[in-house]
């Protein structure tokens, strides 16, 4: 199969529901690594035919991605393992019932990775998406974002391919727990922030109610859209939130791969924040009194 890329305009990084384009007007050198990494379940019965069109030749990923068709027959643990675990809750969660099975039964994967190093433009996101959406095929049964930890279906990969500029709900996701370790309230957090070489973003002590949770993850979003466009949050750094006149400053951590938080990646949380006073009278009070403990 060959793949090529459709270049398009896009609107410029502004309120949370607007577009960014592919360029990173914030970009600086940091060195840091953008990591991705796709499954794609079905059956191939061609093998992987992944081939690159002249259209992507300057494109990053030329060289850096690394196409792999493994079998059931030849790797079952590793294909179960991706649908197990929080993969399986996310597909059971993001999938209907008979496909999920489908999934599961698939006779092969393709895996699709690929590293680049510290990328000025989000290019080669969008020429990952035409590639993933080149790799569909009537006996393909759905897609895994790994870094993402998110599912879809032939058709939306197909659609996000084509839309004009950078979505997060095409790239990230979020999600919330109840964990002890942050206690009060609940910790939502991004999942698939190293595809942008950036740390995930989390914001913890969140008063556990719908409302609340819908203002964290807005504020989440937005703050994805700035790393998106290539910010590299610093330690007790002071930034304004986009499309809004609110500002807010993080705390960063180090790559925590092997620890209890399960990033894969550095984090940095979101805090001082006052957009949280929207999502409830003791959202604030909940995170001053927990920044109190911790600064303590």
């Amino acid at each position: 199969m060959s793949t090529h890329s459709k270049w398009a305009e896009a609107a410029p990084l502004g309120m949370v529901p607007t577009p960014v384009a592919w360029d990173r007007g914030s970009w600086r050198a940091t060195g840091a690594v953008a990591r991705l990494m796709s499954v794609v379940f079905g059956a191939f019965p061609e093998g992987a035919n992944l081939r690159i069109d002249r259209t992507l030749k300057d494109s990053p990923l030329t060289a850096a991605l690394h196409p792999r068709l493994i079998t059931r027959a030849q790797h079952g643990a590793v294909i179960d393992h991706w649908t197990r675990g929080a993969f399986g809750k996310a597909l059971d969660d993001g999938l209907d019932a008979a496909r999920a099975e489908s999934v599961r039964h698939a006779e092969a994967a393709l895996v699709l990775q690929a590293e680049v190093a510290d990328p000025r433009d989000l290019g080669y996101l969008r020429d990952f998406a035409q590639i993933l959406a080149r790799a569909q095929s009537a006996e393909v049964v759905a897609t895994l974002d790994v870094y993402a930890v998110k599912w879809a279906t032939p058709d939306a990969v197909q659609e996000a391919a084509t839309h004009p500029g950078f979505r997060v709900r095409d790239h990230l996701s979020t999600t919330a727990a109840n964990d002890p370790q942050y206690a009060p309230g609940l910790r939502l957090h991004s999942r698939g922030a190293i595809k942008l070489g950036r740390p995930e973003l989390e914001v913890r002590h969140i008063r556990p109610d719908a409302r609340a949770l819908r203002g964290a993850a807005m504020i989440v979003e937005g703050v994805l859209k700035l790393l998106a466009d290539g910010l590299e949050p610093t330690d007790g750094g002071n930034y304004v939130l986009p499309g809004f006149t609110e500002h807010f400053s993080v705390v960063t951590s180090p790559d925590d791969s092997q620890g209890a938080q399960h990033f894969m990646n550095r984090s940095a949380e979101i805090r001082d924040c006052t957009l949280t006073s929207k999502v409830g009278p003791d959202a604030s009070a909940l995170l001053a009194e927990a920044e109190g403990r911790v600064r303590a």
